[in-house]
């Protein structure tokens, strides 16, 4: 069932971003955006004994299994999320120095919101994500091998 949610996420927001991108029906941006919340909160739930239990509660291994998850996530973010504030920074300061407005069409606009929920939920998700994906008996011990 976790990697059932863990694949239903992404197909949500690629089909919100189809949606904002071409007919723009808030309605069903909204409805969809609705469903990936609870499609989050659903794997929040199925791995609340590793990934939100505080520290005092947690044995070694979750903490471990717990800390390990959040070190890709964020290792996997970081390109992404620096390369996207370069090109902004690059782009605002292009628009500056010539003295261009910086503005979004109103036509583009639910895309834009569309993408920046994504960014949010990736963040938010892609920790739990990956502790959902791998079962816990994947994680060895430190004196067992491999």
């Amino acid at each position: 069932m976790n990697k059932l949610l863990v694949v239903v996420l992404p197909l949500i927001w690629l089909t919100m971003l189809w949606l904002a991108d071409g007919s723009g029906a808030i309605a069903g941006l909204l409805g969809l955006g609705a469903a990936s919340a609870a499609v989050l909160l659903m794997l929040f739930l199925r791995t609340r004994s590793v990934a939100n239990v505080p520290d005092r509660f947690a044995d070694e291994r979750d903490r471990a299994r717990r800390d390990h998850a959040h070190r890709i996530a964020y290792w996997v973010l970081s390109a992404p999320i620096g390369g996207l504030f370069g090109f902004a920074l690059a782009r605002v300061e292009k628009n500056i120095a010539r003295d261009i407005p910086i503005t979004i069409p109103v036509e583009q606009f639910p895309l834009l919101m569309v993408s920046l929920w994504g960014v949010v939920l990736v963040w938010l998700a892609l920790p739990t994500a990956l502790l959902a994906w791998r079962p816990e008996e994947s994680f060895p011990d430190d004196g067992e091998p491999g």
